[in-house]
């Protein structure tokens, strides 16, 4: 059993640390509750009041607009670089998991995405931002507070996957030929 301070560590180390994670666990309640407010105001005008989003951004630019110092639009070498070394990773993982060499990690990978498909086909993009901010909003906070009952709930639905993988595993898929099950007889 983890004590308070080991659970606000994590969640902080899984929130990012700093500003993100006193945000998303409402640490600062003002400033939560106006970036809530804030995309919830985004989002009230644009679905409800059906305001275009692209022609909102546009206005506030132009609200916002001064004159441009041009040294202020320098970006640094470090910036693309970093951008650069994160599409590279975030490839080299996709073909990882593409290759087939977890299995389990393949399926599950490849249900999150028919399943995110699925919803994308049910909800349209703007919507579907607003409920993963919301959600993400919610879900830390009420993690810190249920989370022995939360870590037994998954517990038991982890248990109960894994014995149904190793059925569906060992009476279908083991018996599908695999390329280098091929190549070795």
């Amino acid at each position: 059993m983890s004590n308070s301070g080991d659970r606000c560590n994590f969640l902080y180390f899984i929130l990012g640390d700093g500003k993100v994670a006193e945000l998303m666990l409402w640490k600062n309640k003002r400033e939560s509750a106006a970036m809530a407010a804030g995309i919830s105001g985004i989002w009230l005008v644009v679905e409800v009041l059906d305001y275009h989003f692209v022609t909102l951004v546009c206005h506030i630019l132009i609200i916002l607009m001064s004159p441009p110092n041009a040294q202020d639009f320098e970006i640094s070498e470090s910036t693309f670089t970093h951008l650069f070394q994160t599409f590279n990773w975030l490839l080299h993982n996709f073909f990882e998991i593409s290759s087939g060499h977890d299995f389990k990690l393949f399926a599950m990978v490849t249900g999150s995405l028919w399943l995110l498909s699925v919803i994308g086909e049910l909800v349209n993009s703007f919507n579907l931002m607003y409920i993963v901010f919301v959600s993400l909003q919610v879900v830390p906070v009420v993690y810190n507070k249920y989370e022995e009952k939360l870590n037994q709930f998954a517990s038991i639905i982890k248990s109960n996957m894994d014995k149904y993988f190793h059925i569906i595993y060992s009476n279908f898929l083991s018996k599908i030929p695999r390329s280098h099950q091929i190549k070795q007889s």
